[in-house]
C-alpha cells in the first residue's frame, strides 16, 4: 500500500514537472496580448509610455518617460497601464496631501481626479482585489472628510516612484 502511494506521488510530481516546463516554453508567438499572458518589456514600457500620456497629471508633476522595471523581465499584458495608473494615483494623492490644508480648490481637483479611480481598468476585477479596492475607497472617504491618514499610508506602502 505504502509503495503504491509512492509510486503515485512520484507520478504526480513527473506530470506536474512536465506540464510546468511545457507552460514555460511557450514562444512570444504564441502569446496574444491581453489574454493575461506573458509580454516584453518594450511591449510592456509602449503600453505604459502611451498610458501616461492619456492621464491628467497634477500641475508640474514629472511625468515618467521611462518604465521603472527590469527589461528581462516579461510582464503580463495590460501590467504598463496598471503602473503608469498607480504612478497617477500617487501623484493626485500626493496633491491632495500637499494643499488640503491651504488651497482647497486643488485639493478638491485632486479628489476629484481621484473619484475617477474605481472605473479605471487598474482597479478592475481582473486588476485589483476587493480589499484593496475597498482601501482605496475608504482612503478617498478620509481625505474628503480631512483625514490625510488613507492617503499618507498608502504612499508609505505603495508610491511607485
Amino acid at each position: 500500500m505504502k509503495n503504491s502511494f509512492n509510486l503515485f506521488a512520484k507520478a504526480a510530481l513527473i506530470l506536474g514537472l512536465a506540464l510546468g516546463m511545457s507552460a514555460c516554453g511557450q514562444s512570444k508567438a504564441d502569446v496574444e496580448v491581453g489574454s493575461g499572458s506573458l509580454i516584453s518589456f518594450e511591449e510592456t514600457e509602449k503600453d505604459f509610455l502611451d498610458s501616461c500620456k492619456k492621464l491628467d497629471w497634477p500641475e508640474g508633476t514629472k511625468v515618467p518617460e521611462h518604465f521603472d522595471d527590469s527589461k528581462d523581465a516579461s510582464f503580463e499584458a495590460g501590467f504598463g497601464n496598471t503602473r503608469a495608473s498607480q504612478y497617477w494615483e500617487a501623484a493626485w494623492e500626493e496633491e491632495w496631501l500637499n494643499n488640503y490644508k491651504t488651497n482647497p480648490a486643488k485639493a478638491e481637483k485632486a479628489l476629484k481626479e481621484l473619484e475617477k479611480a474605481p472605473g479605471m481598468t487598474y482597479m478592475g476585477v481582473d486588476k485589483c482585489d476587493d480589499a484593496t479596492r475597498k482601501f482605496f475607497k475608504d482612503s478617498l472617504d478620509k481625505a474628503k472628510a480631512g483625514d490625510p491618514s488613507g492617503f499618507e499610508q498608502n504612499l508609505k506602502l505603495n508610491d511607485p516612484r
